[in-house]
């Protein structure tokens, strides 16, 4: 999530999009894939048992799946254990079932947001024991949501075997259609907050896994010609430029004394460098904060009224640091 806040006339307002979506993506290595994909092809053969009997219906290619099979017990304990030590501890583990797309299937929209209205922050998680591999086999996860009336956000993933994704259950996705004559086995299942006291504690504790920001702060002693300090359509070129400079990335410090050989690697193509003054989150945000206020603000023509306040850079749940200032404190005066 981007946070931008707008200081005018002594009033301040906080705008939130939603731009900026956490998704984590990691690998679990040591499982038995053979023995998952056989079991969910196993229970995908009983057409009986899937969720959903109509073949138009999102959920007729899940099937149920036997959670204390040994081997879904040990992918279980994987998901629960990332979910609770990097995501939200307070998680409870809900259904999990076994997805198979054959030659020929895509899966509609939809998302797995729980129906009780007040549960907004439901985890989902998918693990891919089977996925076909080589180039135009579709099978693509892709998360959209929408902004406004007509702007919709799409992302897509092109998962492996033994990769995992854990998202917002509120987020909509949909697989792209697959068109390998290997069958693309998933298993999917959801964390929940089942207590409404939970939920609205989890809800409003600021250090919840499920919330992390990234903060800039604006403010103007004018407003423009609509009324506004910022307009944060043109925030997408900063977006942009954050997502390549910082978006699997190795950060190099230019003081740092491997620094020619890390740059080597960058030049061999071996890794996507970024060479900054200082790593870590201080300097990540004085470098951020110095853009802002002397490149990005000048290129999108509007450096004499508005001035980026406040960066803040968030690393992990507990550690964070940000970088404050005003147009008064003259810092990048000539």
């Amino acid at each position: 999530m981007l946070e931008c806040t707008v200081i005018y006339g002594g009033i301040q307002s906080v705008f939130e999009t939603l731009y900026h979506l956490r998704v984590y993506k990691s690998r679990i290595e040591g499982l038995d894939n053979l023995k998952l994909s056989a079991l969910a092809m196993k229970e995908a053969e009983d057409v009986k048992k899937r969720k959903d009997k109509d073949p138009s219906a999102t959920g007729y290619e899940d099937s149920p799946l036997d959670s204390n099979a040994p081997v879904v017990k040990q992918l279980r304990e994987t998901i629960k254990r990332t979910i609770h030590e990097h995501i939200e501890p307070r998680a409870q583990e809900g259904e999990i079932w076994a997805h198979v797309l054959r030659y020929g299937e895509t899966t509609q929209i939809h998302s797995h947001r729980n129906k009780k209205d007040w549960d907004h922050l439901g985890l989902s998680w998918v693990y891919y024991p089977q996925m076909p591999e080589g180039k135009n086999i579709g099978g693509k996860i892709v998360f959209q949501f929408q902004v406004g009336a007509i702007t919709t956000i799409s992302k897509d993933f092109t998962p492996r075997t033994g990769d995992f994704l854990i998202f917002p259950s509120w987020l909509n996705h949909f697989t792209t259609r697959c068109t390998s004559p290997e069958a693309r086995i998933s298993i999917s299942g959801n964390y929940r907050f089942n207590d409404e006291k939970l939920y609205d504690q989890v809800s409003r504790d600021p250090n919840s896994g499920i919330k992390k920001l990234t903060g800039f702060e604006f403010e103007a002693d004018t407003l423009d010609a609509r009324n506004w300090v910022m307009d944060f359509g043109g925030l997408r070129p900063l977006k942009e430029n954050l997502e390549d400079w910082f978006d699997h990335t190795l950060l190099v410090a230019e003081d740092d004394p491997e620094r020619d050989q890390l740059i080597a690697l960058g030049k061999a193509g071996i890794a996507k460098i970024t060479e900054v003054e200082k790593t870590g989150c201080e300097g990540i945000a004085a470098f951020l904060y110095e853009y802002i206020n002397t490149i990005f603000l000048q290129e999108y023509g509007e450096q004499d009224r508005i001035w980026c306040s406040k960066v803040e850079v968030r690393e992990t749940d507990n550690n964070m640091a940000m970088k404050v200032g005003h147009r008064e404190d003259g810092e990048f005066d000539d």
